[in-house]
């Protein structure tokens, strides 16, 4: 009986109120005569042409808070991709420490794909650019930063084998080792302690091998 009264006839609710929420005016809250609220954003609010006053069927309301759960997270992950250059993967992530649920998050993630911002591989190439010359590693540790930022290990190993070619990672281990030798006169670092530096900052044997013998 409460629900018949707080409906229309044809068992759709009444719109009571619509409130705008915060400076912005992003988010309204519509209220509905059976006591229940939503929080929608304005564009799927006027898309969907709710005012007070409309009656609005039960089943459309979880479809209109999907869409604008979905816009919002949208909106988030460009808003992410505005300041610096993300994965898919750390976009998601970010988007998951917000609070948005994964179905919502992939369907978002989806529509910022199909506007062509984001871009892995370009990700992968651009990072791997700015992390050779800023901070000199070997294949192996360059590889595993791509892997923890969230590319793909294939594409991260690919990427690596295009554009740190043996020459150059070989050049990465010696301006490593000439840094690590300027100290020896200050705290005496004998060659199996330079030898392990050098393979904690990602360099294979033989590469390491290869400069200290020079």
């Amino acid at each position: 009986m409460q629900e018949e009264n707080s409906s229309s006839p044809r068992g759709n609710l009444t719109v009571i109120s619509v409130q705008k929420r915060g400076a912005a005016g992003g988010f309204y809250r519509v209220g509905f005569s059976d006591g229940s609220s939503l929080f929608l954003l304005k564009d799927i609010l006027l898309k969907a042409g709710i005012f007070k006053g409309d009656e609005v069927e039960r089943k459309t309301l979880p479809v209109l808070e999907e869409q604008s759960k979905t816009l919002e997270a949208e909106r988030k992950a460009l808003n992410l991709l505005s300041h610096s250059m993300h994965t898919r993967k750390g976009l998601k992530l970010k988007l998951m420490q917000r609070g948005f649920s994964e179905d919502i998050i992939d369907k978002a993630l989806k529509r910022v794909e199909e506007l062509g911002y984001i871009d892995d591989a370009k990700f992968a190439e651009t990072w791997l650019a700015s992390r050779i010359t800023r901070h000199p590693e070997g294949r192996l540790a360059l590889i595993s930063h791509l892997m923890q930022k969230g590319v793909e290990r294939a594409l991260a190993e690919s990427t690596v084998n295009e554009l740190c070619s043996r020459q150059m990672e070989l050049e990465c281990a010696r301006t490593v080792l000439n840094k690590l030798t300027k100290l020896t006169e200050k705290k005496k670092l004998n060659r199996q302690i330079l030898f392990s530096k050098l393979y904690r900052k990602g360099f294979s044997y033989e590469i390491i091998n290869t400069v200290m013998e020079d």
